[in-house]
């Protein structure tokens, strides 16, 4: 797995991390948005599992204890919804209403 941040606006990260054995051994990309603003928001497009190596990445931005907001594609895995319920839950986050 390799991940890689690049900051594409003023503090507007992409997190990108590269699956090698995803989509039949061709690879796949997932891209995580994080926008450090006033109240931090993570766009989290990929899997539960995937969600150590992202909160690392974010880390090294910002604390992952300041993130405020975290908003999911629209075809987002039911354990990435259940960790940021987790999350939410523990204060950590919160969701904003659709």
């Amino acid at each position: 797995m390799d991940v890689r941040t690049d900051e594409i606006g003023d503090r507007i990260y992409r997190i990108s991390t590269f699956l090698p054995q995803a989509a039949e051994g061709t690879g796949f990309t997932f891209n995580e948005f994080l926008v450090d603003a006033e109240e931090p928001l993570l766009f989290h497009c990929g899997h539960r599992k995937m969600f150590p190596v992202i909160s690392s990445a974010v880390s090294k931005i910002i604390s992952v204890d300041r993130l405020r907001w975290a908003w999911r594609a629209s075809h987002v895995p039911d354990e990435v919804i259940a960790e940021i319920r987790r999350r939410q839950r523990n204060g950590a986050i919160e969701l904003p209403k659709p």
